[in-house]
C-alpha cells in the first residue's frame, strides 16, 4: 500500500467523527445548463445498441438521458479509448486480448457491433476524444468512469480542450485517484465509486468493513465521501440510502449516483429516497416509471 493511502487512512479515521462545513456547491448551482437529477444511461443506450459506442451514446442523448456514462482505458499506443472491460473478449467476435496490450490501430480494426446483430456490423471502439465530441455541450452530463485511474488528468485535459469542464464528472475508484485528480485538476467535478468491498486503506473498520450493508455502515461511507470532498458519491447495487442520509450528503454538496435500476417498479423508491442520478441498462424500459415518480 502506498504512503499516500496509509496517511489518508489515518485522516479518514479522524474525520468520520468531525462535522464538516457545508459550503460546497452542487454542479447544478455552478452551471444551470445541466440537469440536477435524472437517469444515467449506463454505457450509453446499451440495451438497444452496442455498449460504449457512438451509436449507443447518440441514442441515449436522443432519448433524453440526463447523464450518460462511459468508461476509459489506456491502450498500448497510449491513447485513451472507450470500453468497459480491460479485455476485448466480450465485445469483439473471435478476438481476445487486453486493451493495454493492443494499439489503437489494432483496436480500431475490431468490429464490436456484429455480436449484437448484422445491423451493427462495422461499429468500432471510439477514442475518448471521439466519444465526447458527439455530445451537445448543454443539457446532458457525462459520467466518465476512469478505469485507468492514473490517466485521469490526461482525460481531464481532453475534456478541457473540448470545453466540457462543467459537463463531465470524473468517477474514480480509489482514494489515490481522487487525490491525484484534486491535485492536478482542481477545477474538475469528481466522484468516488464506493467499493462493494473496502479497498485501498486500512482503517479501524477492517477489510470489507461495510458488509453487510446497514444504516450505520452507510453513515461511515458518507463520512468518507465528505472527507474526500468529492462532488458525487456512487452507491453500488442494493446498498440503499435513507432519506436522512441523502440529505446529509446534499448538505455537504455531494450528489448521489445510484448503481443501478433496471426494474421500473424499483424507480419510485429510489426517487423517494432522494437519489439524484440513477443508473440503468434499460433506459427505454424504465423511463416512463422514472418520469412518473418524479411528478409525484
Amino acid at each position: 500500500m502506498s504512503e499516500t493511502c496509509r496517511n489518508y487512512g489515518k485522516f479518514v479515521a479522524c474525520v468520520l467523527v468531525v462535522t464538516f462545513p457545508t459550503t460546497l456547491m452542487f454542479a447544478s448551482e455552478v452551471c444551470s445548463d445541466f440537469p440536477e437529477r435524472g437517469m444515467i444511461a449506463h454505457r450509453g443506450d446499451g440495451a438497444d445498441f452496442p455498449e460504449n459506442t457512438i451509436p449507443a451514446f447518440l441514442s441515449a442523448i436522443e432519448k433524453g438521458a440526463e447523464m450518460v456514462e462511459l468508461d476509459e482505458w489506456r491502450c498500448k499506443s497510449g491513447e485513451l479509448v472507450v470500453i468497459h472491460d480491460y479485455v476485448v473478449d466480450r465485445v469483439a467476435k473471435n478476438v481476445k486480448g487486453k486493451v493495454s496490450e493492443l494499439t489503437l490501430a489494432e483496436l480500431k480494426s475490431l468490429d464490436v457491433g456484429i455480436r449484437r446483430g448484422e445491423q451493427f456490423r462495422g461499429t468500432r471502439i471510439p477514442t475518448l476524444e471521439e466519444a465526447l465530441a458527439v455530445f451537445p455541450k448543454k443539457g446532458v452530463l457525462i459520467n466518465l468512469h476512469c478505469k485507468t485511474g492514473s490517466a485521469g488528468p490526461e482525460a481531464a485535459e481532453i475534456v478541457k480542450i473540448q470545453g466540457r469542464t462543467r459537463q463531465v464528472v470524473f468517477m474514480m475508484d480509489s482514494f489515490e485517484d481522487v487525490l491525484l485528480m484534486q491535485e492536478k485538476c482542481p477545477w474538475a467535478q469528481i466522484g468516488w465509486v464506493a467499493p462493494a468491498k473496502w479497498r485501498g486503506v486500512n482503517t479501524e473498520f477492517g477489510e470489507g468493513w461495510w458488509h453487510p450493508w446497514n444504516e450505520a455502515q452507510a453513515d461511515k461511507i458518507i463520512g468518507v465521501a465528505i472527507a474526500l470532498k468529492v462532488q458525487y458519491l456512487q452507491i453500488l447495487f442494493d446498498c440503499r440510502l435513507t432519506k436522512r442520509q441523502t440529505e446529509r450528503l446534499h448538505s455537504a454538496g455531494i450528489k448521489t449516483t445510484y448503481f443501478e435500476c433496471n426494474d421500473p417498479a424499483k424507480m419510485k423508491g429510489l426517487v423517494e429516497e432522494g437519489e439524484d442520478f440513477i443508473f440503468t441498462d434499460r433506459f427505454s424500459k424504465c423511463r416512463s416509471a422514472y418520469e412518473s415518480a418524479i411528478r409525484r
